[in-house]
């Protein structure tokens, strides 16, 4: 994939974690960091909206997903469909399925907010692509 005078000019850099998560504040300036759950790892985070979903007061993910600019010898990364991580509290996340929370967002999707665009007290979730294209989800 690289020329031999690239292989030579590059530097070596070592990661040691590969995954999105969430790093929870354990005061004192100590963080703690949780991964995501392996399904929310399949297409690249771009936005997060942090909302409580489903009225427990726990605070709930809502995540942008995909990225279709990368170089070409990578490809586009889109396995997902925008994702709803519901926090049980105590820092983690389980991930529901599209087909339960509705959410189902395809393409290469920037920005997530939430907001209520109906006026029934509810926060709505808009999507935005990198093409400018917008996709409300009304909550039911």
């Amino acid at each position: 994939m690289f020329s031999e005078d690239a292989v030579r000019k590059a530097y070596l850099v070592r990661a040691t974690q590969a995954a999105s998560g969430v790093l929870l504040n354990k005061g004192d300036l100590k963080f703690e960091f949780n991964p995501l759950p392996k399904l929310a790892q399949a297409a690249p985070i771009n936005d997060v909206v942090i909302t409580d979903l489903n009225g427990d007061e726990v605070p709930d993910l809502v995540v942008a997903q995909n990225d279709f600019s990368p170089q070409r010898m990578h490809g586009r990364m889109d396995g997902g469909l925008g994702m709803v991580l519901l926090g049980r509290g105590d820092g983690s996340l389980d991930c529901v399925n599209a087909d339960q929370s509705g959410v189902v967002v395809s393409g290469d999707m920037r920005r997530v907010e939430s907001v209520d665009l109906d006026g029934d007290g509810k926060e709505d979730l808009v999507f935005g692509g990198r093409s400018g294209n917008l996709k409300a989800l009304l909550r039911q």
